[in-house]
């Protein structure tokens, strides 16, 4: 079901669908000889925005953050909400370390 495998708030993948998805790309990755990388992203501070500002607003900085994973990423890659303010993004077909060095200072 959808919302088992996505994440209500962000509408993102979330860390059920997580498991397969990594497993489909590392298999992909080994089949077509490619490299991936994985990125594992925290929110630092995050539970101060929650109690200075809010839960609604600190709801809303985790939507415009996975929003703003996905813009960063190609369609190939893929991005999931894996925590309370966690993220995850799979980058498919890389083929030097600079471009995941590009994509996380994006």
């Amino acid at each position: 079901s959808h919302l088992l495998q996505y994440d209500v708030l962000t509408e993102l993948p979330n860390s059920t669908l997580l498991g397969d998805r990594l497993n489909q790309s590392l298999a992909l990755s080994r089949r077509h000889d490619k490299q991936l990388a994985v990125m594992f992203l925290g929110l630092d501070r995050f539970k101060r925005i929650n109690n200075a500002l809010g839960h609604p607003t600190g709801d809303e900085m985790l939507k415009r953050v996975g929003q703003s994973l996905v813009a960063c990423v190609r369609a190939s890659d893929s991005v999931f909400r894996y925590g309370s303010d966690e993220f995850v993004v799979i980058l498919a077909d890389i083929h030097h370390p600079q471009q995941t060095k590009g994509i996380a200072e994006k």
